[in-house]
Order: C-alpha cells, then sequence, then structure tokens
C-alpha cells in the first residue's frame, strides 16, 4: 500500500468514525455528516496526515463535499508536491 493509498485509507476511517458508512460522494456537509466542530477537526486530521498546513484559501465548503472531494484537495496534491520534491 502507497503511503497516499494509507492516508486515503485513514482518511475514510476518521469520516466515518464520525459519520457511520459513506460513499465516495456521500455529501458530508449537507446531510450534515459531519459539523462545525468535527469540520475543524477534520482540517487538524488532515494536517497531520499531509505534513503540511492547509491554506486558508482552500478552507471553502466545497473542498470538504465529500471524501473524493476531500482526497483530491488535499490528499492528492500533498502526493503531487511530495513526488516534486524526491
Amino acid at each position: 500500500m502507497t503511503e497516499h493509498e494509507l492516508q486515503t485509507a485513514r482518511l475514510r476511517e476518521w469520516i466515518e468514525e464520525r459519520a457511520g458508512t459513506v460513499g465516495e460522494d456521500t455529501p458530508l456537509l449537507e446531510e450534515r455528516r459531519i459539523n462545525s466542530l468535527q469540520l475543524v477537526e477534520l482540517v487538524l486530521f488532515i494536517e497531520e496526515l499531509t505534513g503540511t498546513c492547509v491554506q486558508p484559501e482552500r478552507l471553502v465548503p466545497g473542498s470538504f463535499h465529500s471524501i473524493r472531494r476531500i482526497r483530491e484537495c488535499f490528499l492528492d496534491t500533498a502526493a503531487t508536491q511530495e513526488d516534486r520534491h524526491a
């Protein structure tokens, strides 16, 4: 399992512990699967996973729509940056 796959699995586990079973595209905020306090915790968890700070301009609701969007907005970009530094 690659680091990126491990991060994605940990993200899914974190979300499902709080929101129950969800699909890749389940609307997390619109369906109130995660609340505002959990959203702050999620940002901190993403920073822990990626080892980078989440930039304030990336903190828009669309970035947290679903597991897929979170992965695309935060984990995929972190993996790309790691590849550039390798």
